[in-house]
């Protein structure tokens, strides 16, 4: 799991550290800096696949994205705990990546992976390491046991280094990392308008990982159904709490080319017909989405998810909170929220306040000690609504 984020330089990110619990929900006024923590973890997934300098590019540029008045560099450091994935590790494991601007290109200066604590005075083991005086990288081989170390060249000096590695066997830490990276998984509000990729038919594809779009939730949730059913009768039970008249989703095929389409059907129609996915509103397709991120059977290490209160009834919320609080004993998840009422139903450790003084993002985290004596009396989102706890305009 990641523990711990260190981003400076990155837009209004002069110099962010951030210890990460399972679930991390920030609030704060527009334009204090919450959607560029998430941009953090875009961009290196993006990076992963290959795609940083293409990433950066779309976002208007190196340049654009350097914190103004500061030193002309962006810099990015994970830790990571030894479990899961890196259980064999046995150590904390550790990436660090800076970026600087060549002319209008983004090259990377300095990539490193290593692993153990590093107190004071005291070396990690360097599983990998580049910098821009040297044409390589000095990858650390395994397969000898430590003790071998092989140059590999750099294939671009806007890409990642570990991007290139294929060997998993004897680079097995920055593989894995690689493949951590990839696998990050970022949902901005969901589009549902008319011509909306949620609303048409929709391709079976393998795996029940929701596309960022939605274009495979028909998709997704039919794999669920028909390869989970516990996990699909706790979505259907959750269905029935928010809609009284609700009865079942079914996916007919549509069309004859390997398309299926979502149908549901209600009380008092369910012997007569469904409503097509074209049909539906939109609140109930961004909760039939958020259902398909929450519940899948096959989480992505990381989900950030920006604003997921929109479009949806206040009523919803509090379901809201309770699906973000269980797929983080799951996962690992990153919230930005404007909603006092999805505030007010987390965790109060869980909740990240993001601000900004002197033009540069600043977080804090609320602790229980704080807040001793105020919740008994009032809820936390009304503490922010309020001003008690920073985070508003």
């Amino acid at each position: 799991m990641l523990t711990h984020v260190e981003i400076e330089g990155f837009r209004s990110l002069r110099h962010v550290e951030l210890d990460l619990p399972g679930l991390t929900v920030m609030i704060g006024p527009n334009g204090s800096g919450k959607s560029n923590v998430l941009d953090v973890f875009a961009v290196m997934a993006e990076a992963a696949s290959g795609l940083l300098s293409e990433g950066i590019a779309r976002r208007g540029g190196i340049g654009t994205l350097i914190f103004r008045g500061g030193e002309n560099k962006i810099f990015y450091g994970f830790d990571f705990a030894p479990e899961a994935e890196f259980r064999e590790e046995g150590a904390e494991v550790h990436y660090k990546m800076q970026l600087r601007p060549v002319g209008t290109f983004p090259v990377v200066w300095f990539e490193q992976v290593s692993k153990g604590p590093i107190p004071p005075h005291v070396n990690p083991l360097f599983l990998m390491h580049r910098d821009k005086q040297s044409p390589t990288t000095m990858f650390r081989s395994l397969v000898t046991g430590e003790k071998e170390e092989i140059n590999k060249e750099i294939e671009s000096q806007s890409e990642l280094a570990i991007f290139q590695v294929k060997d998993q066997t004897a680079y097995p830490t920055p593989y894995k990392l690689l493949r951590q990276f990839e696998n990050w998984t970022f949902y901005r509000p969901l589009r549902v308008g008319p011509d909306a990729p949620i609303r048409s038919p929709q391709t079976i594809r393998p795996g029940v990982r929701l596309f960022p779009d939605g274009s495979n939730v028909a998709s997704v949730l039919h794999a669920i159904q028909n390869q989970f059913p516990a996990i699909w009768d706790e979505i259907c039970e959750t269905l029935t709490n928010v809609y009284e008249d609700f009865r079942y989703v079914s996916f007919p095929a549509e069309g004859g080319d390997g398309k299926i389409l979502l149908r549901w059907w209600e009380h008092p129609f369910e012997k007569e017909y469904g409503f097509s996915a074209d049909l539906l509103s939109d609140g109930t397709l961004r909760l039939l989405s958020l259902l398909a991120i929450l519940k899948t059977p096959d989480p992505p290490p990381l989900i950030c998810i920006d604003e997921p209160e929109v479009g949806l009834h206040p009523d919803w919320i509090r379901l809201v909170a309770e699906l973000l609080e269980s797929a983080a004993t799951r996962t690992q998840i990153i919230v930005a929220t404007h909603s006092p009422q999805l505030v007010s139903h987390v965790k109060p450790n869980h909740v990240v306040v993001i601000e900004k003084e002197d033009g540069a993002t600043t977080v804090s985290r609320l602790t229980e000690e704080e807040l001793a004596g105020w919740l008994d009396k009032f809820r936390l989102g009304d503490l922010w609504l309020a001003g008690h706890i920073g985070g508003r305009p």
